[in-house]
């Protein structure tokens, strides 16, 4: 099967404006739905996959961790930064809570 050569995911658009929550018993829009319902499916069929995360209500550090640090941690930072291409610009807190999970997990 030939893969796209990218993709785009729009959080607020193909998922919720209201994303939140860790695990899918925390509510409808957590970080393990959008991983395992959106992204993950993307990672099968594309090269590059770009996340726009702008335009969301505060996304908190559990769904970000849950999301994207499960991935970091599985493929490694070289991959993760060969594959995603994560836009956030509007959401201060998010960018810091974003990179101190990029340092975490790829820390280990």
């Amino acid at each position: 099967m030939t893969k796209n050569p990218k993709c785009v995911i729009n959080l607020v658009e193909d998922f919720s404006p209201y994303p939140g929550g860790r695990y899918e018993d925390n509510g409808p829009f957590s970080g393990e739905k959008f991983r395992t319902d959106i992204l993950e499916p993307a990672m099968a069929s594309s090269v590059v996959i770009t996340v726009d995360l702008d335009g969301a209500a505060a996304i908190a550090p559990s769904f970000l961790d849950e999301s994207f640090g499960v991935i970091m941690e599985r493929i490694g930072k070289d991959k993760f930064d060969k594959k995603f291409i994560i836009l956030l610009t509007d959401d201060p807190d998010a960018i810091d809570d974003l990179n101190e999970i990029r340092h975490r997990r790829f820390k280990k």
